[in-house]
Parts: C-alpha cells; structure tokens; sequence
C-alpha cells in the first residue's frame, strides 16, 4: 500500500482544470509550501487523487472547470492528504477535503464532471476519432502510449462515450471501461 502523508490545511490559489489545482500548504512548524515561487512562476500543482476530468479544450472541461471553481474558489480553505508524486513532474496526487467534509472527487464524479481514474490505462474521457483509431488498433495489435498499453484488445466493458449530462453519445466510441 502506498504511503499518504497528511491531511495539511491548504488554500486554494487557483484551478488549471477541473482535477488540477494549486494550493498552499501548511506543514506546520511555520513551513508554506507555495504552488509559486517568488517570481510568481508556478511550480507545484496538485492533480485530485482518483479522478480525471474531461479535457480544457472541451465544452465538458470548461463546464467542469466552472463547477470546481464555484465550488472550491480560490481562497478556499480546505484539507488535502498527499498521496506522493504524480506520475507528471511538478505536481503531486492529493485527495481534497472541502471544508463541509466532502472529498472534492466524489463531489466532481457525482456532479457528472469526473470519472473514477487510476492514472493508468487508458484516460476514462478518450473518445472521437482518436479513441477509435485506439480501439482499431489494440484489437490486432500491442498499443502504447498515453500510459496505457492493451494486449488483446479493448477493455472488456468499452462502450459508447458519455455526454457532458452523463448520457450516451452515439457514434464517439470509447476505449476505457466504463465509459
């Protein structure tokens, strides 16, 4: 079982999508570790442990980003247990506590703006022409990249991609389970 390390009082400075955020930390003993450095540069952000979020450039990602940010806006104090470094550099896994004592990915998933995601295989929102070609391909052979790789084929569960209200979207095939 991995380590976890926390829970910290944070302050939320600011989103970059709906499951990345910067955050202030308390260590305690006097010690803040800023999501800036002092030339205002970001150089920490925390990825939300157990959830991806449609992408930015999708109406989705924005209406997902609009939600997290009415829910938790910048100033926002809350509580954030560290689940080490993401897989990315400059930034780390952490599951948020909202300061009514919800966990912020719960909130996002139940909302419909997040899927359950381990950070590996294949990103619960990949659809459209790219998941296609995805799925064509790991039907006949291996298929790496993007931090997955499938042997014999597509997950067993892949079906058509959700809409932003959690409805099926025909014609958009999906790869990841659940889907």
């Amino acid at each position: 079982m991995a380590e976890v390390y926390g829970p910290y009082p944070a302050l939320v400075i600011g989103w970059r999508d709906a499951d990345t955020l910067r955050l202030n930390l308390d260590l305690g003993f006097g010690i803040i570790l800023s999501a800036f450095n002092i030339a205002g540069k970001a150089v920490l952000s925390c990825r939300v442990f157990g959830i991806d979020s449609p992408e930015l450039a999708t109406a989705e990602g924005k209406g997902a980003l609009a939600y997290a940010a009415e829910l938790c806006p910048p100033g926002t104090r809350v509580m954030l247990t560290s689940h080490s470094w993401d897989k990315y550099g400059g930034r780390y896994d952490g599951t948020i506590t909202l300061p009514d004592g919800r966990e912020l990915a719960a909130v996002l998933t139940e909302a419909g703006h997040a899927r359950p995601y381990t950070g590996s295989g294949p990103k619960p929102w990949l659809c459209g022409p790219l998941g296609a070609l995805a799925c064509s391909l790991a039907a006949s052979s291996p298929v790496t990249g993007a931090g997955w790789a499938w042997e014999a084929g597509p997950p067993e569960g892949a079906r058509m991609a959700w809409g932003s209200a959690g409805q099926p979207t025909e014609g958009r095939p999906c790869c990841a389970p659940g889907c």
